[in-house]
C-alpha cells in the first residue's frame, strides 16, 4: 500500500496465555533501514490496526525505538542493521524484555495483560519483516558485523586482546593449535549462516578455519568444512580431505563458509561462490580453527547472517 500511516498490519492466530507459557515471545528481523515498522506483543487480537501495541520494538529508518501502549518511550536504544534479530519476550518473572540478537537492551515497567498476540504494524510502504517466529528461549545471536569470540585457546595461541583475531606464537609444525567459537549455528535457517575470515600471511604459513561439530581438537582432520590457507594457495577441505583447489590468494582476501537455506555448505572467495559440499552438516556447528606453524594469522573472523555478494 502506498503512503504512510500505522494503518496496515497483522496479528497472530495463536497467543501467549500466561507467564511460563511454552512460547515466551516473538522474534523477527527488520528488512530495511529506510522504512518504519513495529513488531511486538499486544493484548486482544481485535484491536484496530493502528500504532497502539502493548509492547513493541519499532525499526524506524535505522533507529531502534520502543513503543508501549501507543507511547514511544524516551531513551536512546541505538541503531540497527538489516538482518539483525529482535525479540519481545515475557520472562519467567513476568517482566517484558526487549532483545537485539539475543542481548537484552531494555525492560518494561508495565505488567503484561494476557492473552498476548504477536502483532506487526507498518508505517511505510514496502516495509517488511522476515523470519517472524514464536520463541521459547532467547539465544544469543549474531549478525554480519559481529567479530567472533574465541574460546578454548590452546597453548601457543593469542588473540592479542581482539575478537575475530588469532595468531600462533609457538614454533614447530603440527596441527594441534587453535581455538573455537563460544557460539554455534544450531540449525538450518539460524540467524547466522556461517563464518567469514581473512588469511593474513602467504609466506609458507598454514592454517585452517571453518565450521565444526566437534571443535575441541584443533586438528585439521576434525574441522567438518575448512578453508585451508596453505602458503599462498587456498583449498577447501572436509575433515582433512581436499575437495576443491581455489588457487592463489593474496593476504587479506576474504573467505566464507556458509550454511545455505537448503542446508548445504557453500564456500566463497570474496563473495564469489566456488564450491558446494555434497556432505550434509551435523549441528551444532562451531567456528573452528587449526594453525600449523609459527606466526600463521587469521583476522576479521566474523559471523555472517546472509549469503555474501561479490565484493
Amino acid at each position: 500500500m502506498a503512503g504512510s500511516g500505522w494503518n496496515v498490519g497483522a496479528t497472530s492466530k495463536r497467543a501467549i496465555t500466561k507467564i511460563g507459557d511454552e512460547v515466551r515471545g516473538v522474534s523477527a528481523d527488520c528488512d530495511q533501514t529506510d522504512k518504519s515498522m513495529m513488531i511486538g506483543l499486544n493484548s486482544g487480537s481485535t484491536n484496530s490496526v493502528d500504532e497502539v501495541v502493548d509492547f513493541g520494538i519499532v525499526c524506524d529508518n535505522g533507529v531502534i525505538r520502543i513503543s508501549e501502549h501507543g507511547v514511544v518511550r524516551d531513551g536512546d536504544f541505538g541503531d540497527y542493521f538489516v538482518g539483525e534479530t529482535f525479540q519481545v519476550v515475557v520472562l519467567d518473572s513476568g517482566v517484558v524484555t526487549y532483545y537485539k540478537d539475543g542481548a537484552a537492551f531494555a525492560t518494561s515497567d508495565e505488567a503484561p495483560a494476557f492473552p498476548l498476540y504477536a502483532t506487526a504494524r507498518f508505517n511505510t510502504a514496502g516495509a517488511s519483516f522476515s523470519r517472524v517466529s514464536w520463541i521459547q528461549t532467547v539465544h544469543e545471536g549474531a549478525n554480519d558485523l559481529d567479530l567472533i569470540e574465541w574460546v578454548g585457546l590452546s597453548q601457543g595461541m593469542t588473540t592479542d586482546g581482539k575478537q575475530g583475531y588469532l595468531k600462533r606464537t609457538q614454533g614447530g609444525n603440527n596441527w594441534a593449535r587453535g581455538a573455537y567459537s563460544a557460539r554455534a549455528i544450531t540449525k538450518v535457517g539460524d540467524e547466522i549462516r556461517g563464518i567469514s575470515g581473512d588469511c593474513m600471511r602467504t609466506d609458507n604459513r598454514h592454517l585452517q578455519f571453518g565450521l565444526s561439530s566437534t571443535p575441541s581438537g584443533h586438528s585439521q582432520t576434525t574441522i567438518d568444512y575448512a578453508v585451508f590457507c596453505n602458503g599462498n594457495q587456498v583449498r577447501f577441505q572436509e575433515k582433512g580431505v581436499n575437495k576443491f583447489d581455489a588457487g592463489v590468494f593474496v593476504a587479506g582476501e576474504t573467505f566464507q563458509v556458509i550454511v545455505n537455506d537448503a542446508g548445504a555448505i557453500e564456500f566463497y572467495v570474496d563473495g564469489d561462490l566456488k564450491y558446494t559440499s555434497l556432505t550434509s552438516p551435523s549441528f551444532p556447528l562451531y567456528a573452528d580453527t587449526s594453525f600449523h606453524n609459527h606466526l600463521a594469522e587469521l583476522a576479521n573472523a566474523r559471523w555472517i547472517s546472509a549469503v555474501p555478494t561479490p565484493a
